[in-house]
């Protein structure tokens, strides 16, 4: 094999086998095409095989022979860095300098005997799911309230065994400057009823979701068809149903935004009707 890599006859073999497959050779590869691929992908993924699976795609879409491995990972790497590095500066950009001050506190302080940084106990894991557990969790988000952190970090707020019904309070009761309209949270907040008032209330709920092969999702209508995804549709929604209601939870929504009571007391309401009551559906 060695001496056939290294022989006249591999040279002749190349390209013919490139003419019969119609592809051009690696070296010709589109450099800006491939610098814009990787970039676009970097803003949507951070795992590098993910990037560079997407850049392989796109070059094979375009005909071109594959690069060496090593090559594609450099290129990779340098745009995922160019693509962080510009996100970062787009999030000290936006924030105030009282934010700036509060992260360089959350890193910096010491926030009890233990002395552990305040970041250390803005990033624990919630405990086991026991009614202790949910009340130091409450505990801790009162103290995240107080120390205005949740206007830097309540789009980032793990559930663990914090009921998603809780989710939305961090976020409504940020007072500072920095109004964050993005929520993440991990699989407990994926929750219906808290996706709907999120809507309603303006914010974006992205939580991460596991096994979407098991969810039921739902079609505008029923000719709606959706290429690649059309097997996750089971459902038509019920446009009727939402027009009757629609009153009832923007009244909902305004109520909660005046302040009058809080998103999970109106989540834990809905959490108590059967799944055939009309409005939790």
């Amino acid at each position: 094999m060695e001496e056939y890599d290294e022989s006249g006859t591999r040279r002749r073999h190349v390209p013919i086998i490139r003419k019969y497959l119609r592809v051009k050779p690696s070296t010709r590869v589109d450099k800006a095409l491939l610098s814009t691929t990787i970039r676009r992908a970097a803003a949507r993924m951070e795992d590098l095989a993910d990037i560079i699976n997407i850049a392989i795609k796109e070059l094979i879409r375009h005909s071109f022979e594959r690069p060496g491995f090593t090559s594609l990972t450099k290129e990779a790497q340098r745009g995922r860095a160019q693509v962080n590095r510009a996100l970062y500066r787009q999030v000290y950009d936006a924030l105030t300098a009282e934010g700036r001050n509060a992260i360089d506190t959350l890193l910096a302080e010491s926030a009890s005997e233990s002395h552990q940084t305040r970041w250390n106990m803005l990033k624990q894991d919630a405990g086991s799911p026991t009614l202790i557990h949910l009340r130091e969790l409450l505990e801790r988000q009162e103290w995240l309230v107080r120390e205005t952190y949740i206007a830097l970090f309540s789009h980032f707020i793990p559930c663990g065994v914090w009921e998603a019904v809780y989710i939305l309070d961090g976020l409504l009761k940020n007072k500072s400057d920095i109004q964050p309209d993005v929520l993440h949270a991990d699989t407990q907040g994926q929750s219906e009823p808290v996706f709907a008032l999120a809507h309603l209330l303006g914010i974006e709920l992205m939580p991460r979701i596991r096994n979407w092969k098991n969810i039921d999702l739902c079609r505008a209508d029923r000719k709606s068809r959706y290429e690649h995804i059309d097997s996750l549709f089971k459902e038509t929604i019920n446009w009727t149903l939402i027009e009757t209601h629609f009153p009832d939870m923007l009244r909902a929504a305004l109520s909660i935004k005046a302040g009058r009571l809080s998103a999970s007391t109106i989540l834990r309401r809905l959490g108590t009707y059967s799944r055939k009551n009309r409005r939790y559906r």
